[in-house]
């Protein structure tokens, strides 16, 4: 039974990411997630009991996507300073990609919707706000453990709140349609580069290898839409 039900949300999502790219998020009908998805609008209720519970859901899956993602950044077979720009870049690449599947990106510029989730839901947000935290945690500590990034922890938590903006803004600008010069996949990486270089480096340890980033990231984009499907 608890198998058939997750058969279903994973149906109820799917539907909704189609119906959202066509209606908009703030417009979409849920009669129509419920006809997309080939279901009664009773059991659409019995799973998501409003809009916000079903979007603010989705971004929970979003999210824990991305703490997976970034938790195989932490592992892959990278160098430490590729990790921290692919870290940065892989959200970036997931918005070029995915323009109007923007669930994630409205909630993380609109937080105030979070306090329209039932409690459960918003417990479920914490913890994956601090999963996302603890896996950007290791990647700047391997690259201190490693002795290649000499910069004191107040100054590496200065430039991570500057590389997060930036990441965010990025994504968000990737997102709307009526955004002009979208910046290029290669100057996204050469912004995270020219960034994480503001701090103190080990000569020699500052290299990237672009297509394996980028070829990590296609890579888990492609895992992450089978996951919905």
């Amino acid at each position: 039974m608890k198998k058939i039900r997750e058969s279903v949300r994973r149906k109820i999502v799917f539907a909704a990411r189609q119906v959202i790219a066509e209606q908009g998020l703030l417009a979409f009908r849920y009669s129509d997630i419920a006809k997309q998805a080939q279901i009664s609008m009773g059991t659409l209720y019995s799973h998501y009991a409003n809009k916000e519970a079903l979007v603010i859901s989705m971004f929970i899956m979003r999210l824990d996507i991305l703490v997976d993602l970034q938790s195989r950044v932490a592992q892959a077979a990278m160098t430490p300073y590729e990790k921290l720009i692919t870290h940065y870049f892989c959200p970036i690449f997931f918005s070029r990609h995915h323009q109007q599947h923007n669930e994630l990106n409205f909630l993380f510029s609109n937080p105030s919707i979070w306090m329209r989730a039932e409690d459960t839901l918003q417990l479920r947000l914490r913890a994956g706000f601090d999963a996302m935290k603890a896996v950007s945690a290791t990647s700047w500590s391997q690259a201190l453990e490693a002795e290649h990034l000499l910069t004191d922890e107040a100054e590496i938590m200065r430039q991570s709140y500057t590389l997060l903006s930036y990441q965010r803004g990025t994504v968000l600008m990737f997102q709307n349609p009526m955004a002009a010069n979208h910046p290029k996949i290669e100057e996204c990486l050469q912004t995270i580069d020219g960034l994480l270089r503001q701090l103190n480096w080990q000569e020699g340890t500052t290299g990237y290898d672009v297509k394996k980033i980028v070829t990590f990231c296609r890579t888990a984009l492609d895992q992450y839409d089978s996951s919905l499907i």
